[in-house]
């Protein structure tokens, strides 16, 4: 009989995958992360967009930006537990918190941008995958993702 290993806890020793892990988690991460404070994206999450205003104007996919480096940042810390990218992590859950509608609706193009009238016209919905995240946080994505899908069943 075969037995599965959760990948968390498997641990990559090897010459190849250990380095190009690491490297991710040190460099990539913060990097990407870097350039979605510079693009705006983290920003928009505020929904404090204005036409008139000289920050970039939001874009339709950028909330799924932000919840693919959670996840990819979750899967990191779940490997080896960083400090920094686990408060980023927490930072970008608590601005989602945030933004998120009582209905539960949640995307910030639609709420900053368009006229909120027109939120449920868009086949966009963000997913955090948290199932990795060692944090005692992970309770308040699980929540937004809850929330997020109730929303969506209620538009339908």
């Amino acid at each position: 009989m075969k037995t599965c290993t959760h990948f968390i806890d498997a641990e990559i020793v090897d010459g190849f995958w250990k380095p190009i892990l690491d490297a991710n988690r040190v460099a990539g991460l913060r990097t990407i992360y870097e350039q979605m404070e510079t693009t705006g994206r983290i920003d928009a999450l505020r929904i404090l967009w204005k036409p008139d205003g000289e920050a970039p104007k939001p874009h339709r996919f950028w909330d799924s930006d932000i919840a693919k480096w959670i996840e990819a940042a979750a899967y990191a810390v779940g490997q080896k537990y960083d400090a920094e990218l686990d408060q980023q992590i927490q930072h970008l859950i608590h601005l989602l918190e945030e933004q998120q509608q009582p209905d539960g609706y949640l995307n910030s193009y639609y709420l900053a941008v368009v006229e909120p009238e027109k939120r449920f016209t868009n086949s966009l919905m963000v997913i955090l995958i948290l199932t990795t995240w060692p944090s005692s946080n992970r309770k308040n994505g699980l929540q937004i993702f809850s929330g997020a899908m109730s929303c969506t069943a209620r538009a339908i």
